[in-house]
C-alpha cells in the first residue's frame, strides 16, 4: 500500500517540473492500519516530491505506507504563459530518474503520524529535520547575490548551449528556454545585484549585454603563454578549432521576471541518523555556477531508492542506520568530489594573481582538446 498526502507549491522552471512531479503520485486506499507511517518525508518540493513518487514505484516498498508533508497551500497549478525567473538545469542523470517515475514524458511536452520509521528531510537549505538532528553544518555565505530574469533575443536560433561568462565581480550564465529566450543567473556583489533590479528594463537589458560582450583588460603575460600553447596545440593537432557560436544580442526582459537570493555553501556533516536521513538541500548547499545543486539531489534520490528498497527487501526496519550509512557514505564521496570542484572553481576565478589565472586558462584549453578527460569530467557531473 502506497499512502501520499500532497499539497501542491506552484513557483520550466521549478513549478512545472513540481506539478509534473506532483501529477505523477498516486495514493492506494486499502484496510491497513493508520496508526503510523513508514516513511516521513519533509518538504513537497522537486527533490520532495520526486522522492515521494521514485519511493512508490519502488516494488519492494509496495507495502509501506508514506507521507509527504508540504506547508504551502493547496491550490491548482496552471502553466503561465511566461517563464518563471527560477529555472533548474537537469543533468542525463536526473532525465534517467525522471523517466523512471513516468514524469519526464510530461516535462518533455509542454504531517503527522502517530508513529514513524523513517523521517526524510527533504527541506531545504534552512532544513528544520537537520536541525532536530543536532548534526554539525558547515556552512558559509558567498559575497554574491544571485539576479535572475528571463531574457529574449534579437532573433531566433538554435539556442541548445549554456552560455557562462567570469566576471570580476562573478560569473554571468543564460540557459536556454526555447529558440528565443534564455533564462539569466547573473552572480555578482549584493551592491551590484540591488542596482541591477532597480534599473528600468532598458538599461537591465544593456547591462546584461555590456556584461556578455565587454572586452575586459587582458594579462600580457598570461595572453602570450596562450597564444604560444594555442600554437603548440595546433602544430600538434590538437587545436579545438575556430567554429565557436555565440549568442546573439538580448533586446528585452520579461516583464517582472527579474529577482534576486543570496549563494552561500553548506554541507551536513552527517546525512543519516537512527530513523532518519536528509536529501538535497537540506543535505548539502552549493553556488550555482556549475548549474549542479538540483542534480545533487536527484542523484540523492536514486541511491536512497535502492538502498531502502534492499532494506525493505532483507526484512530490515527502514530506518535502520546500518542500510542508512551505505547511503551515507555513496553520497557524501560522490556530493564531496563535486562539492570541492565547484568551491575550487569559485576561488580560482575570484583570484587575479597571475599564476592562477595562467593555471586556470590552460587548465580550460587543455581539457577543451583532450576528448577522454572531457567525457570523464561530463559523466561526473551527469551522475
Amino acid at each position: 500500500m502506497f499512502t501520499l498526502k500532497h499539497l501542491i507549491k506552484p513557483p520550466l522552471t521549478k513549478g512545472f517540473v513540481q506539478n509534473v512531479l506532483t501529477r505523477c503520485l498516486f495514493s492506494q486506499k486499502g484496510s491497513g492500519s493508520k496508526k503510523y507511517y513508514d516513511i516521513i518525508i519533509a518538504g513537497g518540493g522537486m527533490i520532495g516530491t520526486t522522492l515521494a513518487c521514485t519511493l512508490g514505484k519502488n516494488t519492494r516498498l509496495s507495502g509501506k505506507r508514506i507521507l509527504l508533508l508540504e506547508s504551502s497551500k493547496d491550490s491548482l497549478y496552471v502553466l503561465p504563459e511566461k517563464y518563471s525567473n527560477r529555472v533548474v538545469s537537469l543533468n542525463p542523470g536526473t532525465k534517467k530518474s525522471l523517466t523512471k517515475i513516468d514524469a519526464w514524458k510530461h516535462i518533455n511536452e509542454a504531517r503527522f503520524a502517530t508513529v514513524k520509521r523513517l523521517q526524510i528531510g527533504c527541506d531545504g537549505v534552512n532544513s528544520q529535520v537537520r536541525n532536530a538532528m543536532g548534526v554539525h553544518y558547515l556552512n558559509w555565505k558567498y559575497d554574491n547575490t544571485g539576479v535572475v530574469a528571463t531574457l529574449t533575443f534579437s532573433e531566433e536560433f538554435d539556442n541548445c548551449i549554456a552560455w557562462q561568462r567570469w566576471l570580476p565581480t562573478g560569473p554571468i550564465a543564460l540557459l536556454p528556454l526555447n529558440n528565443s529566450q534564455s533564462s539569466l543567473v547573473w552572480s555578482t556583489i549584493p551592491a551590484d545585484a540591488k542596482k541591477l533590479l532597480q534599473l528600468t528594463n532598458e538599461q537591465f537589458v544593456d547591462a546584461v549585454n555590456e556584461a556578455i560582450w565587454k572586452v575586459f583588460k587582458h594579462n600580457s603575460y598570461v595572453d602570450q603563454v596562450l597564444k604560444t600553447f594555442d600554437g603548440f596545440l595546433r602544430v600538434s593537432n590538437c587545436s579545438p578549432g575556430l567554429n565557436r557560436r555565440y549568442p546573439p544580442k538580448i533586446v528585452c526582459v520579461e516583464e517582472g521576471s527579474r529577482n534576486m537570493f543570496p549563494l552561500g555553501f553548506g554541507h551536513a556533516a552527517s546525512y543519516v541518523a537512527k530513523g532518519v536521513a536528509l536529501v538535497g538541500d537540506a543535505a548539502h548547499r552549493v553556488h550555482p555556477l556549475a548549474g549542479q545543486g538540483v542534480n545533487l539531489g536527484f542523484g540523492d534520490i536514486t541511491c536512497l531508492d535502492n538502498v531502502l528498497g534492499e532494506a525493505a527487501y532483507s526484512g530490515s526496519c527502514l530506518g535502520n542506520v546500518n542500510y542508512l550509512k551505505v547511503y551515507e557514505t555513496k553520497r557524501q564521496r560522490h556530493n564531496m568530489s563535486m562539492m570541492a570542484g565547484i568551491e575550487g572553481l569559485y576561488r580560482i576565478y575570484r583570484s587575479d594573481l597571475t599564476p592562477l589565472v595562467l593555471l586556470r586558462s590552460l587548465g580550460l584549453q587543455t581539457i577543451d582538446v583532450l576528448n577522454p578527460v572531457k567525457k570523464m569530467v561530463i559523466n561526473h557531473a551527469s551522475t
